[in-house]
């Protein structure tokens, strides 16, 4: 077995060899661009998130925002899986179950076109929880269980409860 560097005869270590400088900064420069391409993509997609929100917000009805925002985070979803950035999309996910929320909690007492809004609810919710939880912090964790529990999925919000406390002891 021959090692990198052997003793000379002298008894003292010979230097580990080296690369060229030359090689080692193509190299570096290689993947600090790389890095810096992935960081501008991933700016220009939350920024892109954002100004989904923005124009979802315009909207006067609850009803118009949620379509709105549900299309414009549907067009970009391609762009978000191809690059594996699908949490970029968290906030405007998490938006859409607010409204969502907010839109069911709304129509409840008037009986059969809250079952419309329910279902929707209940579907934005699960999706985002189902693809994304790895992901999510805390509090948008505890988004997505409230919106569960205020569907009166109180058995689902005992069982993640767990969940949660396994995210806030990863936290610290």
């Amino acid at each position: 077995m021959q090692l990198a560097f052997q003793p000379n005869s002298k008894g003292k270590d010979l230097k580990p060899p080296t690369l060229p400088s030359k090689d080692l900064s193509t190299r570096y420069d290689r993947l600090q661009v790389y890095v810096d391409q992935y960081n501008k993509m991933m700016k220009s997609h939350v920024e892109t998130v954002k100004a989904c929100i923005q124009q979802a917000n315009a909207f006067e009805k609850l009803k118009d925002k949620i379509e709105r925002l549900d299309e414009s985070l549907m067009r970009h979803s391609v762009d978000f899986a191809a690059n594996d950035c699908d949490e970029v999309a968290i906030p405007g996910l998490i938006q859409l179950v607010r409204w969502c929320m907010s839109l069911w909690q709304s129509k409840a007492p008037k009986g059969k076109t809250s079952l419309k809004y329910a279902t929707t609810l209940f579907h934005v919710a699960s999706d985002t929880f189902r693809r994304l939880h790895p992901r999510l912090s805390v509090e948008e964790f505890g988004v997505i269980l409230s919106s569960f529990h205020s569907l009166g999925l109180k058995r689902m919000k005992e069982r993640e409860r767990g969940s949660v406390q396994v995210l806030r002891t990863s936290d610290k």
